[in-house]
């Protein structure tokens, strides 16, 4: 089942964050490995991708710089900045604290 709109706004900075941690990548990529992760749950289109990977960029927790030949294809590849690890160690916890929650009101 695919995620809603709402949940999915809710989480995808949190999401796209978790998946630089490893490697940089390009924005098609990082959609990839997100629909990979998520057995299919998660699918990003590029006006929610581009967009969260933009304000990422302008709060600093992820750089960007445009990878390639000069004379073709050109990507912009996305990084985890130190700003952003901070980040994700603080979403994370906020998620899972959140999802234990929800799990234990749900199972009652």
């Amino acid at each position: 089942m695919a995620m809603s709109s709402d949940l999915m706004r809710a989480t995808i900075e949190m999401m796209l964050l978790a998946l630089l941690k490893d490697s940089a990548c390009h924005g098609y990529e990082l959609a990839k490995r997100a629909h990979r992760r998520s057995g299919g749950a998660v699918h990003w289109l590029e006006g929610s991708l581009y967009p969260t990977l933009r304000r990422l960029h302008e709060k600093g927790m992820v750089t960007a710089k445009w990878e390639g030949p000069a004379a073709g294809r050109r990507r912009k590849v996305y990084s985890l900045t130190a700003r952003g690890r901070r980040e994700l160690v603080v979403r994370a916890a906020e998620w899972a604290t959140f999802a234990r929650g929800t799990k234990s009101i749900l199972s009652q």
